[in-house]
């Protein structure tokens, strides 16, 4: 979701170079999808704040399901970004 994300950007003609550049992506594509991608958005912010979590040791790991839902939640993400890039 990141990727897609910066790829969005950068197809847009920008980056992120400050050190919350997750947070950056998040709220570009929240611009820039619009309020019909507002709960895939959303959802990425979570998965943002999840890997904080589970990167630094604050959250439990990954489950399964939890896992399963993501790469879902990714493809639908995928979508909206690739018809936003035409």
């Amino acid at each position: 979701m990141l990727t897609a994300g910066r790829a969005l950007m950068a197809k847009e003609g920008f980056s992120t170079m400050a050190e919350a550049h997750h947070l950056a992506v998040v709220q570009y594509c929240a611009t820039r999808l619009g309020p019909g991608a507002g709960d895939l958005v959303s959802t990425f912010n979570r998965y943002r704040l999840r890997r904080h979590g589970v990167i630094y040791g604050q959250a439990p790991e990954v489950g399964e399901n939890e896992a399963k839902k993501a790469i879902e939640n990714a493809g639908l993400f995928l979508k909206a970004i690739s018809e936003r890039l035409g």
